[in-house]
């Protein structure tokens, strides 16, 4: 039978004294990350590990058209109107035509403002894509199919026609 030796004195001593407010703070602030899914490096509310990853992806994507040219809307660009982008098309598309007018009249408005943009309209596609789709021997991911849904003018929002 192996007999045990006695802890050395020192092995038998307290955690160190910062040791219990560390790991307090340590789990308040996985916690407050994990419900404000708020991500200061290194903690994380770990949303990308917790979110079902499906195949087939969707989203959004907004293009300004001014006079018949299209180009693509650097949303960050925008004082406030877009910032959030994804959050606002959840809300946007559920919302009513009144709330949409609304909507569209606050994003067109620093559009209408910019130099060379005067009656520009802003376009809302709904975006898919499916992850197993690649294109250069894997490299990159396919690009994806989009469907004009909405129209957004400073007098209000449209609908993007049939689909």
């Amino acid at each position: 039978m192996l007999r045990q030796q006695p802890l050395p004195a020192r092995s038998r001593e307290a955690a160190p004294r910062l040791a219990r407010p560390f790991v307090v703070l340590f789990l308040t602030l996985i916690v407050a990350a994990a419900i404000f899914t708020w991500e200061p490096w290194p903690i994380t509310s770990f949303r990308l590990f917790s979110h079902l990853r499906a195949d087939r992806q969707q989203g959004w994507a907004a293009t300004v058209d001014v006079q018949g040219r299209e180009t693509p809307l650097a949303v960050a660009d925008l004082s406030s109107g877009l910032r959030g982008f994804s959050f606002r098309m959840a809300e946007f598309e559920s919302a009513s035509w009144s709330r949409r007018d609304e909507i569209c009249r606050a994003w067109t408005a620093p559009l209408s403002e910019a130099e060379g943009r005067r009656g520009a309209e802003i376009r809302l596609y709904r975006t898919s894509w499916q992850l197993s789709q690649r294109i250069d021997g894997g490299e990159r991911p396919a690009p994806p199919r989009r469907r004009l849904a909405f129209v957004c003018t400073p007098a209000g929002a449209q609908d993007g026609g049939p689909g």
